[in-house]
């Protein structure tokens, strides 16, 4: 039996989810899924999976009268929500679940402050959420889905094609901002779909271990002298991640499953 976790590291941006097959995750910009086998990590024990599932516009239709439904719309300008957004949806930057950590910077929130941010959005552990961004930042809605899947949310759904796509679909837009109420949330982590850089370190030339870096070519390579130190996990393989979507569609939709297998 395989499982997947994903890493912990600086800048953690996840951005694909179950699209071949269940124990597939592929993760972060900056480095890696990481297949490992159920005794590989004594340290981690699975929790229960949560449903993390790519939708297209006419899902949103479908579900739009949903009581439990939450909808995030995760797009750093508030200017652009403020010019139409999807119904129900509350404007959330993807960068306002990250900050400075001590001396680290682009670190994710404390459980108290991520567990504010989803409380005064009117989410809880319970709610359904549908989380999207625009075209140009597939990255941002899929980091901020493996924030809630993190801290405890079973049910997320990432829009396909973000708002330009739903847009051009002809789906409903609106301007009115829902009202919801202050709910409280309590974060349940969830250790099983991450590990820690100490466990990456022991993990790095093991049989039955791969990691996949999603990062472009010349970051892999360590071409640009970009971080403190450049390259990339010894043995890691390199998907840049644009090959998971449609090059020639400017909404950035996902690839139909045959081709990405």
């Amino acid at each position: 039996m395989t499982m997947s976790f994903r890493l912990k590291a600086r800048f953690f941006r996840p951005f694909w989810r179950r699209v071949l097959q269940p124990s597939v995750l592929v993760i972060t910009a900056i480095v890696t899924l990481l297949a490992v086998s159920l005794g590989s990590v004594s340290s981690i024990t699975a929790a229960p999976s949560a449903k993390v599932q790519f939708v297209p516009p006419a899902w949103v239709a479908a579900n739009a009268t949903d009581p439990g439904l939450r909808v995030l719309d995760v797009r750093n300008s508030p200017l652009e929500y403020i010019a139409g957004h999807i119904p129900k949806a509350v404007n959330i930057a993807d960068i306002a679940f990250r900050g400075p950590n001590g001396f680290l910077p682009v670190q994710y929130w404390e459980t108290q402050k991520l567990a504010s941010i989803f409380s005064r959005s009117g989410v809880n552990t319970n709610s359904r959420v549908l989380v999207y961004s625009d075209a140009r930042d597939v990255l941002g809605a899929t980091m901020v889905a493996y924030v809630l899947e993190r801290s405890g949310v079973k049910e997320i759904a990432v829009l396909d094609g973000g708002y330009a796509g739903y847009k051009a679909s002809g789906q409903p837009v609106v301007k009115e901002y829902p009202k919801y109420k202050f709910t409280p949330f309590a974060v349940q982590d969830n250790p099983s779909i991450r590990v820690t850089l100490d466990q990456v370190g022991k993990l790095i030339g093991k049989p039955g271990v791969t990691f996949v870096d999603p990062r472009p070519g010349d970051l892999f390579r360590g071409e640009k002298d970009l971080w403190v130190r450049n390259g990339h996990i010894p043995g890691a393989k390199n998907i840049p991640w644009p090959t998971f979507t449609e090059a020639e569609n400017p909404q950035e939709d996902l690839k139909n499953p045959h081709k990405l297998k």
